[in-house]
């Protein structure tokens, strides 16, 4: 067994093999694979989301900072990482349900 960038891998002996085999080859584990990769990819998309472009469009609103080209980029980062985190939720999500 190896790892690799907090991923274990392993193989079987090939006198055990029959055909051609998943690495994956139940639904736990692809499950597990799904919640390590959602943590791990989109956790760096949240904290973006929450920490920059969040308080910028909210302090743009409330008049903290004026409202020029930086508060339309940061409206523009809003919506795009708002469709971002949609639509890769649902597929996740629909991901997860099936393998269930």
């Amino acid at each position: 067994m190896n790892s690799c960038m907090s991923f274990h891998y392993f193989r079987k002996p090939v006198a055990q093999m029959e055909d051609e085999e998943e690495i994956f080859s139940d639904n736990a584990s692809r499950v597990d694979l799904i919640g390590r990769i959602w943590k791990w990819r989109m956790m760096p998309v949240f904290i973006i989301f929450f920490g920059c472009i969040l308080p910028q469009v909210r302090l743009g609103i409330t008049g903290g900072i004026p409202m020029d080209v930086f508060f339309g980029l940061y409206v523009v980062l809003l919506v795009l990482y708002l469709c971002l985190i949609l639509h890769v939720g649902l597929k996740f999500l629909r991901m997860r349900r099936s393998l269930q």
